[in-house]
């Protein structure tokens, strides 16, 4: 034991060790999340606001999958994101097909609350964010369905002035009971149509009304568009109204909707691909047509080489422990003419072997066989084997019985009979 215990040692610190790097990667499991996404519990995550719908019961799930699989009924919250093509995506979820397939949700009834992606999310600077980030073109298009424009804040305001940090609710709605003031910077101005959208959220110390959220109908449903990343961050939930905000407006989409579903597919998180998702997007037809081309393979194989045959030693084993039962009933009662007949049944076994036939063929079906084949001079002398077993009726006539057969083996399975003198 002594011995043993210097491995024993290091084997229990090598545990510890593996041990502690797998809870610490653990506690650390969401820093690989992207930005704003309800998995990351860094200052510059989302997960607060899921927490928070959570910790009030309200009917809040996190989608892994495409837009497609969703349904008019349920509210859908997209946070931090450009609309784009995912990754390693298959045909049929292309960045135009998931673009309409949002739009047709919601003028089906959905609501899609939308906060654009935007790198004043960073903790690098945060009072003066780079502002140089702009909405990919199929964003830009989304938006351009609800009538809504975006201008960047620099070209407005002037190089020195930071951007705005406070937002105050535009007009009363039920989204904003309770809301006074809330800290976020917004990364672009929204420019509407006041005919068909509703500014939700204004930006307080501009110099004319610069709107940072908008409500904007469309069909059935609406869109709620916010400007400003830094209002979802986990850092800021804290400050001012920004949980009271978010904490109504799930509340409001709870009585006006099923379900509440934060989009964590454009985060890279998706559900466990199936068999028919795998057909669906990776051409299942190849996969059909490789199991088919296995079987036709298998079946030409077997009809060309025959099943599988049992190795030589064995039926050599096995033969030579028949005859030796049958020896002891031919030194018993002399049954000359019962060895005849093993002697002629053992070399049609090996006949029906070499030409792969039934093992239970009868002599006279193998005759036809080899006739068949035109191997009448082998079908003859098994037929004179036979004639010779049947008047066998004694001992000379029955060691010649025996050479005969030898001397058919030998002439017509000159491969077998190899494999028995090599055996």
């Amino acid at each position: 034991m002594r011995d043993r215990f210097p491995w024993i040692a290091v084997g229990i610190l090598l545990f510890s060790y593996v041990l502690w790097n797998y809870l610490a990667s653990s506690a650390k499991r969401s820093e690989h999340a992207e930005t704003l996404s309800t998995y990351r519990a860094l200052p510059d995550g989302a997960r607060g606001i899921f927490l928070l719908a959570k910790s009030h019961n309200l009917p809040v799930q996190r989608s892994q999958v495409p837009f497609q699989q969703l349904s008019e009924k349920d509210a859908l919250i997209i946070l931090g994101a450009n609309l784009q093509e995912p990754l390693n995506a298959p045909a049929w979820r292309t960045q135009e097909s998931e673009t309409q397939t949002l739009l047709k949700l919601i003028q089906n009834g959905m609501t899609v609350v939308f906060v654009i992606h935007g790198s004043a999310t960073q903790d690098s600077h945060p009072q003066n964010p780079k502002l140089e980030s702009l909405p990919n073109e199929a964003t830009e298009k989304f938006l351009e369905a609800f009538d809504v424009r975006l201008s960047q804040i620099k070209s407005e305001m002037e190089e020195d002035t930071p951007p705005p940090e406070t937002l105050s609710p535009a007009f009363p709605s039920p989204y904003l009971i309770g809301v006074n003031k809330l800290k976020a910077t917004p990364t672009h101005f929204i420019q509407i149509n006041p005919e068909k959208t509703l500014p939700l959220l204004s930006a307080d110390n501009s110099h004319e009304t610069k709107y940072a959220a908008v409500i904007a109908p469309l069909g059935q449903g609406k869109l709620i568009f916010i400007a400003a990343p830094t209002l979802a961050i986990n850092r800021n939930l804290l400050s001012e109204d920004n949980a009271t905000f978010w904490l109504h407006m799930l509340q409001a989409l709870a009585k006006e909707h099923r379900e509440i579903f934060f989009d964590e597919s454009h985060h890279g998180f998706e559900e466990k691909i199936t068999i028919a998702k795998l057909g669906a997007g990776y051409n299942l037809q190849y996969v059909i047509f490789q199991l088919i081309l296995a079987a036709v393979l298998w079946f030409f194989s077997l009809k060309h080489f025959g099943r599988p045959k049992a190795p030589v030693e064995m039926a050599q084993y096995e033969s030579a422990v028949y005859f030796q039962g049958q020896s002891h009933v031919l030194q018993a009662g002399k049954h000359y003419s019962h060895a005849a007949n093993v002697i002629l049944q053992r070399l049609v076994e090996e006949f029906i072997q070499h030409f792969s036939l039934q093992p239970k063929t009868q002599l006279s079906t193998l005759i036809e066989h080899l006739n068949s084949l035109h191997a009448e001079k082998a079908a003859q002398a098994l037929e004179s084997l036979a004639q010779t077993a049947v008047e066998t009726q004694s001992n000379p006539s029955l060691l010649a019985l025996a050479r005969q057969a030898t001397a058919i083996r030998q002439h017509f399975l000159p491969k077998k009979d190899k494999e028995n003198e090599s055996g």
